[in-house]
């Protein structure tokens, strides 16, 4: 079963009913605001402790239901952004619609990284990457765009994706990837799965970076759980 709680003091009615396939539900209630401008909304799962992967991968944290959400915020988006090694790790394959963006400062991606080869993926790095780095992907069949000269720049990406037409955009990690998101002030919604796990140990958050930043705050504007204990909460940037 699944609820949604409106202002954590109600719970709707309005949900699938007992059987029903929830996908258009969902899809409904994941649907981008319509705008003019990109919206970048990020997704994440965490344990209840806060551990963003076990064993260095984030997939073996999720379930049934979120592996579905997953699929529906896919569907949804013109464009997914993903840390290279991210992708290589969860072994990402090409989405069916859409773009996804591979972003690698130091182009370091394994050729044999069949990914790499479809029309639908570009990797994004800077016009100070390695040059032989870049020769060897090419040569691999990889497409590669610069943004940014001294290492990435999102804002850049951005502003590319909007150039493309490309206006619902949605990031899956990984946590340093979230955490420059964070810090260039780019960030409008993020999606957080809480798995009902404890893990402890030393792995990184869901935003893991060198420097922190001043705390930006967020608005709760849905959550859903499942009868397996996952939490599926949006929260909002506040203007």
């Amino acid at each position: 079963m699944v609820f949604l709680l409106h202002k954590a003091t109600q719970v709707t009615t309005s949900v699938p009913a007992p059987g029903a396939d929830p996908t258009p539900w969902l899809t409904q209630a994941y649907a981008y605001p319509d705008a003019d401008t990109p919206v970048l909304r990020v997704n994440f799962i965490a344990t209840v402790d806060g551990a963003a992967s076990v064993d260095g991968r984030s997939g073996g944290l999720g379930g049934d239901g979120d592996r579905l959400i997953f699929g529906v915020l896919r569907s949804l988006a013109d464009a997914v952004i993903v840390g290279a090694r991210t992708a290589v790790a969860e072994n990402y394959h090409a989405p069916d619609v859409g773009v996804l963006y591979l972003v690698s400062a130091s182009l370091s991606i394994p050729t044999d990284y069949e990914t790499l080869r479809s029309p639908r993926v570009v990797v994004v790095t800077s016009t100070t990457a390695d040059p032989d780095r870049r020769a060897t992907l090419t040569e691999a069949g990889a497409t590669i765009v610069d943004c940014g000269t001294d290492g990435v720049d999102m804002a850049t990406l951005i502003a590319h994706c909007r150039a493309r037409g490309q206006l619902k955009l949605l990031c899956e990690g990984g946590p340093s990837l979230f955490a420059t998101l964070l810090a260039d002030d780019l960030v409008d919604e993020l999606c957080l799965t809480t798995a009902p796990l404890l893990a402890a140990g030393d792995g990184p958050r869901i935003a893991h970076g060198a420097n922190a930043i001043d705390a930006k705050r967020v608005r709760l504007t849905q959550l859903l759980g499942d009868d397996d204990g996952y939490l599926y909460a949006r929260w909002e940037r506040r203007a």
